[in-house]
């Protein structure tokens, strides 16, 4: 073998380098899964099986098999209307987020003075959702003053619904649209994430693109639809998962109180199966959707 073919192997394709980069940004997690996530979560898989006593301060573990889990299905009245629940909230929210973070991302696309003040609003959520911030604005009084603000809004501004029932929409449809308006503050501080990923996407559409569909005469209507949605349709899918990993670890989720609830009580083996089984619903769920749009998701090619 030659040097110049030595050196022809040696040299890395832009595809190998896109993916040792790849590599290289998920290491940490990667590194943190084994070092502190593996365990406890293995621990937790062998007391789903098992019934957690104590004696002398130590824990005391007696198989039990799948009595746990036929305890939650067959004995326990809260746990499965919990979930189901969850789910029947879940999927309207994951539309409802998605609708208005594609919006407020396309508005916040647009050139206009005050933009950048704009994107850091929407995003300020992001940085502070976490910690005394999150006790600050989870406490009553401030959830309180939020729902009395809401309630101003609608009274003082009614045209919204006048217009609605002046359009013979339909009871059903005009009480979820009052009912999104009325949690307009709450949709707005699960979105931020989502706004920046569609933002990102809308930013990284060649503007070539646009200026083709414009001489060959496109509305706006058909260029977005042609164009900008199938191109950030990957986003989208990205946008879906986010959102439900999300609600699936969200601070007000009731069934994630309820676990809380069992492990406070010492049920470590009951509390265990069912984060088990509402971890694999989740992933069922994500799953299927991920199975009926994946297909349809565009990719380009280079």
């Amino acid at each position: 073998m030659t040097e110049q073919k030595r050196k022809r192997r040696t040299i890395l394709t832009m595809e190998r380098r896109w993916g040792l980069a790849g590599v290289a940004f998920v290491s940490p997690f990667i590194i943190g899964f084994f070092m502190l996530f593996l365990f406890p979560a293995i621990t937790s898989v062998r007391r789903a099986f098992v019934d957690v006593t104590w004696d002398q301060g130590r824990e005391v573990w007696t198989p039990v098999g799948l009595d746990n889990f036929q305890h939650i299905f067959f004995r326990d009245p809260e746990y499965l209307q919990l979930l189901i629940d969850y789910f029947m909230q879940m999927l309207p929210q994951l539309v409802i987020v998605l609708i208005f973070s594609m919006f407020i991302a396309l508005m916040l696309q647009q050139n206009f003075r005050g933009r950048t003040l704009a994107r850091a609003i929407f995003f300020v959520p992001v940085i502070v959702s976490s910690g005394i911030v999150m006790n600050i604005l989870g406490n009553d009084l401030t959830n309180q003053a939020a729902q009395e603000s809401t309630a101003l809004f609608m009274n003082e501004n009614r045209i919204l619904m006048d217009l609605m029932i002046d359009a013979q929409l339909g009871a059903g449809l005009i009480e979820m649209v009052i009912g999104i308006i009325s949690q307009i503050f709450d949709l707005a501080w699960r979105s931020g994430v989502q706004i920046l990923i569609f933002l990102s996407a809308l930013i990284a559409i060649p503007k070539s693109f646009y200026e083709a569909s414009t001489i060959e005469g496109a509305s706006a209507w058909s260029t977005y639809w042609k164009i900008t949605f199938p191109m950030i349709s990957p986003y989208i899918l990205v946008c879906v998962v986010y959102t439900i990993v999300d609600s699936f670890t969200d601070y007000d989720n009731e069934l994630i109180n309820y676990i809380y609830q069992n492990i406070r009580d010492l049920f470590y083996g009951t509390a265990s199966a069912m984060s088990w089984v509402y971890t694999l619903a989740v992933f069922v769920v994500l799953g299927i959707i991920l199975g009926l749009t994946s297909r349809r998701v565009f990719y380009m090619v280079d």
